[in-house]
């Protein structure tokens, strides 16, 4: 009898042993689907090579502006394409022509990032919140962050006087909230773009240097109330462990270029091309990020001199070079009319960035050749060629867009 029990009790805690490790694969399984649900930001890079996101920004000019941001976890680059608010599309809702801003919602941003998506060819796997006091909230959490401003501010605000000194800045999220606010007088959109780029791109920086206070549970917690994304919390703390991780330092930097148009009494932008070169922008980052052929692209210097005969022809093709990073420098005529072909010239024995202009325009292959002394006029016209990185001297060939191939 005490054996047939001997047996009988090895038999129930055989069972019960099975019975556990069967439940704790069940567990495991459980957990691991249920991360796999939740935690949207792992799923997405499992099958994409780039995370793709919306932060949202207070626009002084109107009621918000876009910034896309594209980042390479493998590389930690990272870039920031800028929409201004009043980017105009076609809503649905409304069947007609609208701002984008007009169909954003605080809380509710759903629509705008399908609208966005339309508009690159490309669909934001989250949206980040950063309008009014979420930009000062965030800034004095990371202790502050630090600008460069080529010259002093010192202008009057509906907030009050904006005062702060050129040079590197150190912001608190006060000063900060003022440098995105303010509207300085006669500013063009592309230096306001500039000077939203220079404020995330500290941030981001800072994001980096405070990595261990914002990985603390504590700090993710408030910061995904906060924000008003729409991840889930496991999605939110995989994309802020990928944001820590960014290299401020080299971020590349993109604009929408557009023509205004006033629809209904109102300016709207309306990209180039149809949009066209607004989706040739994001792949272009894509490539760069991927590559860092960037790094040289953000000092390049480009003129651009019309050899067509085709009157305004060089003027035109400024915004194609411009929405990809390049600094048009010069628009002039070339020497004569009687070009053929597109040209594009190193200057600078950069060869790369000559040739990833020519890229740009799909206009063949770049040459170098170096402006010797005789080929600069004199006076103003001597200074504004010394600092070209690449000409382009645009023949009958070009279409406003490409060189006919």
């Amino acid at each position: 009898m005490r054996m047939r029990g001997g047996r009988s009790g090895r038999r129930d805690f055989s069972y019960l042993l099975l019975v556990a490790i069967v439940a704790l694969l069940a567990a495991t399984a459980v957990f691991a689907a249920t991360r796999l649900r939740t935690d949207e930001v792992s799923r997405w890079l499992e099958e994409h090579d780039l995370l793709v996101g919306l932060i949202v920004l207070s626009d002084p000019r109107h009621r918000i502006a876009v910034e896309v941001l594209l980042i390479d976890p493998d590389t930690d680059r990272a870039g920031l394409l800028f929409i201004p608010g009043n980017v105009g599309a076609l809503i649905a809702s409304r069947n007609r022509m609208d701002a984008l801003e007009t169909i954003y919602q605080d809380g509710d941003a759903a629509p705008l990032r399908d609208k966005v998506a339309e508009l690159l060819g490309v669909s934001p796997l989250f949206v980040l919140e950063i309008t009014g006091g979420r930009m000062r909230d965030l800034v004095d959490l990371l202790g502050g962050v630090e600008v460069f401003l080529p010259n002093p501010i010192d202008q009057e605000s509906p907030e009050g006087r904006v005062l702060l000194p050129a040079g590197a800045v150190l912001l608190d999220g006060d000063k900060a909230l003022a440098y995105l606010n303010y509207h300085a007088v006669d500013e063009p959109e592309v230096e306001w773009a500039a000077r939203v780029h220079r404020l995330l791109q500290a941030v981001l920086r800072s994001v980096g240097e405070q990595r261990r206070m914002l990985l603390h549970r504590d700090a993710q917690r408030y910061l995904h109330q906060r924000l008003g994304n729409d991840l889930t919390e496991a999605g939110f703390t995989t994309l802020l462990s990928s944001l820590t991780e960014i290299d401020g330092e080299r971020m590349i930097f993109q604009y929408t270029i557009g023509q205004p148009q006033t629809v209904d009494g109102r300016t709207l932008i309306f990209p180039h091309y149809d949009g066209a070169l607004l989706r040739e922008a994001v792949t272009q980052v894509v490539a760069a990020l991927v590559s860092g052929q960037a790094d040289s692209v953000a000092s390049a210097n480009v003129e651009i001199l019309n050899g067509s005969g085709v009157t305004g022809l060089a003027r035109g093709a400024a915004p194609v070079l411009q929405s990809f990073g390049f600094r048009v420098a010069r628009v002039a005529n070339a020497d004569h009319h009687g070009y053929a072909a597109t040209e594009v010239i190193d200057r600078r024995g950069r060869l790369e960035v000559a040739q990833r202009v020519a890229d740009l325009m799909e206009c063949g292959t770049a040459r170098t050749e170096p402006y010797a002394a005789a080929d600069a006029a004199a006076g103003d016209e001597a200074d504004a060629v010394s600092d070209i990185d690449v000409t382009v001297i645009l023949g009958g060939d070009f279409n406003g867009r490409s060189c006919n191939q």
